[in-house]
């Protein structure tokens, strides 16, 4: 019981705290980082970029192109999966009562040049609707 007790201890100490973001605001995650939404029981993980089709930035292009971002909700014992745009629909969703939209992407993307995927960075705003 005691070996139990102190495991149980050692993991919730060694637990990461996340960030509490404020309604209305902005805030940018990178891939495998998480917050906690305040005043809710919402926690927002990035998961990663599924595609870049992004104008690079020394590029003139026709379309501005558009990257898609996946991020996971989770709510108590829910888990839900969404995946919003930077140009294409949907850019805003409304999941678990709060309402995550895209409103852009960094870094720029370049001709030739890949970026890293843990060099990604999505800005986020959250409300209630």
């Amino acid at each position: 019981m005691r070996m139990r007790a102190l495991t149980v201890l050692v993991l919730t100490a060694c637990a990461p705290s996340l960030t509490t973001v404020p309604a209305g605001s902005e805030f940018d995650l990178s891939p495998g980082e998480a917050v906690l939404l305040a005043g809710t029981a919402v926690e927002l993980t990035m998961l990663d970029v599924l595609n870049d089709s992004r104008c690079p930035a020394d590029v003139v292009c026709v379309w501005a192109g558009n990257a898609e971002v996946r991020f996971r909700v989770h709510a108590g014992a829910a888990d839900t999966i969404v995946s919003l745009h930077t140009m294409q629909e949907p850019r805003a969703v409304t999941v678990e009562g709060v309402r995550l939209e895209l409103t852009s992407l960094a870094p720029p993307t370049h001709a030739g040049a890949p970026i890293p995927a843990a060099e990604y960075r999505a800005r986020v705003r959250w409300s209630t609707p």
